[in-house]
């Protein structure tokens, strides 16, 4: 039961998240005195996050593969 609301909490914030982001785009694209660079900075932010999250969970993939555990005497 607990996993089902971890995993519902999980999607709720994820919701408002990306209503969130939507929203502020929206704006931003829309509203003519919004300065040029801040059109051109956003997407070159996201797009930064979103490698960076890649090339993070890339690494660690490779990582659990590559990673050998002797067994632990006690």
């Amino acid at each position: 039961m607990i996993k089902v609301g971890a995993i519902l909490m999980l999607l709720g914030v994820g919701a408002l998240t990306a209503y969130g982001f939507y929203a502020i785009v929206l704006v931003l694209y829309i509203e003519p005195h919004v300065p040029f660079v801040f059109k051109l900075a956003l997407p070159a932010v996201l797009l930064g996050v979103v490698l960076l999250i890649a090339v993070i969970f890339r690494d660690r993939l490779r990582a659990r593969k590559q990673e050998q555990f002797e067994e632990v005497e006690h």
